[in-house]
């Protein structure tokens, strides 16, 4: 586990540095699709927010309720923060990245294998290699291919 807690922690200092890097008066404007940089950052912050609830439940021998289809949950993840501040959103996404490391950090051992919630296939382990994949191969490229996209634009 300890190469995959360094993988995530690897690919979340990765999605930080782009989205702190990303630029400032651009990180509101829709440029990914529907969203813009700060509505993709919201859907990342309601993911982790599920991830840590999912887990400290998991510990405490229960399982989590999965309540709705993605696509639902991203709309809501990104409504509830919708007119929240950029430096909100952000500031939130830093301190659940500590968070979510310190829950997957905790986690013991025997559990890492273990069905997380009754329904559904995940363990704590997928969902740590679903949250690597979803910042490193998901949003990372896409954050950083707009932003030197961005940057090319501003310099002509």
């Amino acid at each position: 586990m300890k190469k995959l807690l360094k993988e995530f922690r690897q690919s979340r200092k990765s999605l930080f540095s782009a989205i702190k890097r990303f630029p400032i008066r651009f990180r509101e404007e829709v440029l990914f699709d529907k969203w813009s940089l700060k509505d993709v950052v919201a859907h990342i912050n309601g993911w982790d927010v599920l991830t840590i609830e999912a887990i400290k439940t998991f510990k405490k021998s229960r399982f989590p309720k999965w309540g709705t289809t993605v696509a639902e949950f991203n709309k809501i993840s990104v409504l509830k923060r919708k007119k929240w501040s950029w430096n909100k959103v952000f500031a939130e996404f830093k301190k659940l990245g500590v968070q979510i490391h310190k829950e997957y950090s905790s986690l013991p051992e025997e559990l890492w294998n273990k069905k997380i919630y009754r329904n559904r296939s995940f363990t704590p382990k997928t969902f740590l290699k679903i949250d690597i994949h979803h910042y490193a191969k998901e949003h990372l490229p896409v954050i950083l291919k707009t932003s030197k996209k961005i940057s090319k634009t501003n310099k002509k």
